[in-house]
């Protein structure tokens, strides 16, 4: 999840500048816990992880996620976008938690993304730890300023939130 998410964020910036984001936690699955951590860029955390980012282009980070869930992800599980651009262009996306590509179209600019999901399942209920190097592109698709705002939820495959976040932010 933790990559998808940051995939959406670097595909909605803007040239040679930041991407600014944020999030708070609005719901999680009772008996699970953990965190999602970048390497650096963040001068918030919190009890879900790295929070209140400031994201250079050009730059790699490490994102790493520990987590206890009570139940194990498997095909069918979902990861859901339902996002603004600049208050009003819409942004949604719904993809594979594992097992399959996640691939969206960036609205404006029309560019295609495609992220490589892992296998299903992601894991049996239990302990997830996974590290993965995110690397920003130097430049951006979008000559312009955005600000994004809307909510980041994965799903069971019943259709059960496992975790629920408000996003915002900017990118210039």
């Amino acid at each position: 999840m933790m990559k998808s998410a940051i995939a959406v964020f670097a595909v909605l910036a803007t040239a040679n500048a930041d991407i600014i984001v944020s999030r708070t936690v609005t719901a999680i699955l009772a008996g699970a816990s953990g965190e999602a951590d970048l390497s650096s860029g963040c001068t918030g955390h919190d009890m879900y992880g790295s929070n209140n980012c400031d994201l250079k282009w050009g730059t790699n980070y490490t994102g790493t996620i520990n987590a206890v869930l009570p139940e194990a992800i498997t095909t069918g599980a979902t990861v859901d976008v339902d996002m603004k651009i600049d208050g009003f262009v819409p942004f949604t996306a719904s993809c594979p938690l594992c097992g399959a590509n996640c691939s969206f179209t960036v609205p404006i600019v029309k560019k295609d993304v495609n992220v490589a999901m892992p296998p299903c399942p992601l894991v049996a209920a239990g302990t997830y730890k996974n590290s993965t190097v995110i690397a920003l592109p130097t430049t951006s698709p979008i000559p312009v300023k955005v600000s994004f705002k809307g909510t980041v939820t994965a799903k069971d495959a019943a259709g059960k939130v496992l975790i629920a976040a408000e996003i915002e932010g900017s990118a210039e």
